[in-house]
């Protein structure tokens, strides 16, 4: 893999790792978090030693940022199907 393209894969998830970090919703923050991981598995996986260092930093930390946020979006999804149900089975009008 190019260098320069591991680079901007890595600066991409470092951005989508902050975007998620600001987002408010629990399930815009794990969409983000594991986008920013899948994104730091290329360089990971394919990078010179010095970025695969800096991707493993990235992946691990948008790893646990998801695990951290997992309850609160399975709460949050749980909801939004409820609601979904609710507004499907009511009859239209």
């Amino acid at each position: 893999m190019k260098e320069t393209l591991a680079k901007s894969l890595l600066w991409s998830a470092v951005f989508v790792l902050v975007l998620g970090m600001l987002i408010g919703s629990p399930s815009g923050q794990f969409f983000c978090f594991v986008v920013a991981a899948a994104i730091a598995a290329l360089p990971l996986s394919l990078a010179g030693k010095r970025r695969r260092l800096f991707a493993a930093g990235v992946t691990i930390a948008a790893v646990l940022l998801a695990w951290s946020v997992y309850s609160d979006f399975r709460q949050d999804f749980s909801t939004y199907r409820e609601r979904a149900k609710a507004s499907f089975a009511a009859p239209a009008r």
